[in-house]
């Protein structure tokens, strides 16, 4: 059993303790500020790599830096049900709602559903849809996630 520390010994850790939890947070703040001007670049000058629209990558000689720009999608299931309902009771908009929703545990949207109702409805279709789509779908930005990695360099 460890014997008892001094009253110097615990101020002596406690002061090497705060130290660097000190230092943790200055390092933190600088490493946010750094993230932030990584991120900054990249989306003014990186380019979209292969097969990830949604990326921008700058390249150093020795690092690369990657920064995904997503969004998150939701679908009010009450207002998608009342459209259904509305393309349910009407002929021409019959189709309307598997061209755009499909019905899980929840409502979610079709690959195609924002083309779809950028076009414009057949005759006969309430207008009050567009409105209704546009109240049930809500797009939130997320936070841009960021990669910095070394390169992998290919030798000759």
């Amino acid at each position: 059993m460890p014997k008892k520390p001094t009253v110097d010994r615990i101020d002596e850790l406690c002061r090497l303790y705060k130290a660097r939890e000190k230092a943790i947070t200055a390092a933190e703040k600088q490493n946010s500020e750094l993230r932030d001007e990584l991120l900054a670049l990249v989306k003014k000058h990186g380019f979209v790599p292969p097969n990830a629209e949604k990326s921008k990558r700058l390249e150093g000689a020795e690092y690369q830096c990657t920064a995904s720009f997503g969004e998150s999608v939701s679908v009010d299931s009450k207002v998608a049900a009342r459209f259904h309902e509305i393309c349910q009771e009407n002929v021409a908009a019959e189709d309307l709602f598997v061209r755009v929703f499909k019905y899980e545990v929840k409502y979610s949207l079709t690959a195609a559903a924002h083309s779809v109702m950028a076009e414009p409805f057949v005759k006969g279709v309430p207008r009050k849809l567009r409105a209704l789509f546009n109240k049930a779908v809500k797009i939130t930005a997320k936070s841009p996630s960021m990669k910095v990695e070394a390169r992998k360099v290919e030798h000759p």
